[in-house]
Order: structure tokens, then C-alpha cells, then sequence
């Protein structure tokens, strides 16, 4: 978050979160097949801070993934979208739900170099909450940047198969469905620290050093395992696999204290 501003902070008004949370949700009803594990969304202000800074770089592009982490998400891998130049943000989600033209489910994308991964993005069943950040950039290709971040993002398997399909909506989820009758309304819970999520229950299956209602309790073991230090399984690791590394190396990768 240390990076110097280029361009203004478009303040976003409730109106518009609640319009771009609406705008989502929208989307995620309206996939084809029906989704029987599809998460409704809600607001995150601290995605929506990192999402804003970002596009107060006025760059056609993304940031690297672990600038995209907040404090109150340990653990999560953070997703990202982005637009430029449409005259509202809502018009930008547009562009991105747009993508589904070259998408087909079980194929990914049906035209070699089409782009669809902002549409993957959208329609993630992985996703639980969403943050956005505007700018506006005089001097630069656009004047108007808009950016998303979500949690959970997605991951090169979601590509084909961004959401499990089914014959009825809310499948997975029938004690947790939203009035809608299409989307799985846990309150945008998710699991921390490499939890595992069961939207069927909407609760948490926690790592062993992990422990609370979406594994926040860390609790340290005497030690790291044994192969922790040598191999594959060396401090680099850390970086590399992130919290899969941590929760079996906590010591070598600084989450507990020596």
C-alpha cells in the first residue's frame, strides 16, 4: 500500500457498493448451467482499499497477488478485475459477464486467445466477498479505471469449471439458499489459514494448528514438521505455496513465534 498515487480517488457512495454487490449477484444468477453451489456476495472495505489503490496507479493491468492480501483475510488468495474507460463502474462489470459469449462450461474459452477470465472471476463459486476501487487518471490511456478484488479468487482449475453445475439452483446449499431460489447465502463467510469451506452447512473444516468458526484460533505445536528446512520444503517454500507451506512449516515460516 505504499505506492505513490497517480491519479484521484473516486470516492465510491453506498449506492454504488450496493449497485455493484447487486450488479454481481445478478450475474451469478444468471449462469448457464444452473450453479448449485454459487455464493451471493457481499462488500468487503478492506478488498475495496487495495482494489482503490491500485487503481490510483492508472495501469492497464494487474498487481501481484500478494499485494492484493488485508489484514482480516490471513490465508486467502485474492482475486482481481479490472476495467478502464466505460462511463460507470456498473458498465465495467458489463464488459466483464460480457466475456461469456467465448465461455463454455467444461471448455473454458471456445475461440483460441479469446479472454474469459473476468467472467470466470465474476461467476466463481469460490468467491464470498468483493471490494472495488475507482480512479480517475487525466493524461493516461483512460481517464476512468475501476477495479474489483474478490475473496476467494480463482485458480487456473476454475478456468473450465468456475462453479459446480447442476439440474436445480442452491443443489448444494438447500438449507441456505436466498429468495432468489439461486444463490447460497452464507454472509459472505469464508474460511481463513487454509480452511475448507462447506457451503452445504456454511461452516468451516480447519487445519490442524487452526481452530475457531472460520479458522482463526491459531494454536502453535511444539515444532514444525520433521522435513521442514530440507528438500522441497525449504524457507522458499514459504513464498511459493503460502499458507499449504505455513501451516505444516509454521515456525520456518515465521507464523508461530521461535
Amino acid at each position: 500500500m505504499c505506492l505513490e498515487d497517480r491519479g484521484t480517488e473516486v470516492v465510491l457512495d453506498q449506492a454504488t457498493k450496493s449497485a455493484l454487490v447487486q450488479k454481481h449477484n445478478y450475474f451469478r444468477r444468471q449462469v448457464s448451467p444452473r450453479a448449485g453451489n454459487m455464493p451471493k456476495v457481499v462488500w468487503d472495505d478492506e478488498l475495496a482499499l487495495v482494489a482503490g489503490k491500485w487503481a490510483r496507479q492508472c495501469v492497464v493491468g494487474h498487481d501481484e497477488n500478494k499485494a492484493r492480501r488485508v489484514p482480516s483475510l490471513p490465508g486467502i488468495h485474492v482475486g482481481q478485475n479490472g476495467a478502464f474507460g466505460q462511463q460507470t463502474f456498473v458498465a465495467g462489470v458489463q464488459t466483464w459477464f460480457n466475456e461469456v459469449a467465448d465461455f463454455e462450461y467444461g471448455k473454458g474459452e471456445t475461440t483460441e486467445g479469446a479472454v474469459v477470465g473476468h467472467y470466470v472471476q465474476l461467476v466463481s463459486a469460490r468467491v464470498q466477498r468483493i471490494g472495488c476501487g475507482q480512479a480517475y487518471c487525466p493524461g493516461y490511456n483512460y481517464t476512468r479505471y475501476y477495479f474489483c478484488n474478490y475473496a476467494i479468487g480463482t485458480y487456473s482449475s476454475d478456468r473450465q469449471t468456475p462453479y459446480a453445475k447442476a439440474t436445480k439452483s442452491c443443489a448444494h446449499c438447500p438449507g441456505f439458499c436466498d429468495s432468489s431460489g439461486k444463490l447460497c447465502d452464507c454472509g459472505g463467510k469464508i474460511c481463513l489459514n487454509g480452511g475448507t469451506f462447506d457451503i452445504s452447512t456454511c461452516s468451516c473444516s480447519c487445519p490442524d494448528i487452526f481452530s475457531g468458526p472460520t479458522c482463526e484460533t491459531l494454536t502453535c505445536p511444539s515444532e514444525d514438521r520433521f522435513y521442514c528446512g530440507e528438500d522441497s520444503w525449504k524457507p522458499s517454500a514459504c513464498d511459493k505455496y503460502g499458507i499449504l507451506a505455513a501451516v505444516k512449516c509454521p515456525y520456518m515460516c515465521g507464523l508461530c513465534p521461535d
